[in-house]
């Protein structure tokens, strides 16, 4: 019966001695609040929020946004942007936004406003994920690449 105890024992200074007040090794991290308006300033519902590394193509984080969106992310270069596509009858709108590069140092707070305007060309490229994401038709996805 005395084992448990000692294992709780070296849990808890091993908790302890990991803590912001020993010197943590964890990485400090920082926030990032991405704001997704349309032309008239009015939130989104339903956007897509994508973030990516600044030198990679490699896709940091996404989720939809319900006009803000928050992420913790470890200091560096970001691009972001935001998309939504729309579904009226017969008829689809894609919306998107220009493509923002933001830079988030430790333990700080950066923010972007994006503002979603409707995409003029019928064909342009939606990611994989991001296809999959808005359930595009696979008649549609035919002309996106």
């Amino acid at each position: 019966m005395k084992q448990p105890r000692l294992t709780i024992l070296g849990l808890t200074l091993g908790l302890c001695f990991q803590s912001p007040l020993f010197g943590s090794k964890i990485a400090p991290r920082g926030n990032l609040r991405v704001t997704v308006v349309d032309e008239s300033g009015h939130y989104v519902s339903a956007a897509h929020v994508y973030v990516y590394g600044q030198q990679t193509k490699q896709l940091i984080d996404g989720r939809d946004a319900e006009g803000v969106a928050d992420f913790v992310v470890p200091p560096g270069a970001y691009r972001v942007y935001s998309a939504v596509t729309k579904k009226d009858g017969d008829y689809v709108d894609h919306f998107s936004s220009h493509e923002a590069h933001v830079v988030v140092g430790a333990a700080d707070s950066a923010s972007v406003v994006l503002t979603l305007k409707l995409a003029q060309n019928p064909i342009f490229y939606l990611s994989e994920y991001a296809r999959k994401k808005i359930g595009l038709d696979d008649n549609l996805n035919k002309y996106l690449y």
